[in-house]
């Protein structure tokens, strides 16, 4: 008897335990971009925010350059650098829209 023979009956084993590695990895990765998109559309559809208003995020003064479907484009005013944040991480941050004349 070889090893070739003593493996044989652990093959479809085998092969079942990777497909199920397989389908879990790709269902995992399949949520976040899920996630992600639902978080962008939800951002996107609500109207509180739009582009071109001036925010302050986390204690910064800011603009709203883009409001996309995965992430939404700040442009600092302080420094004019760029900020990209993903759609699902900007309920983390601090967001608040500056007041003009008295209203916000």
């Amino acid at each position: 008897m070889n090893t070739t023979e003593l493996l044989e009956p652990f093959k479809n084993q085998i092969s079942s335990f990777m497909w199920m590695a397989l389908v879990f990895i790709v269902g995992l990765l399949i949520k976040d971009l899920l996630t992600t998109f639902v978080y962008g559309l939800m951002f996107y559809l609500d109207k509180a925010f739009n582009e071109g208003d001036e925010v302050i995020i986390d204690g910064q003064e800011a603009i709203i350059i883009k409001i996309g479907l995965r992430k939404t484009v700040f442009m600092l005013k302080e420094n004019g650098n760029w900020i990209y944040i993903p759609n699902d991480k900007v309920r983390y941050h601090k967001l608040e829209k500056r007041k003009r004349n008295g209203y916000k």
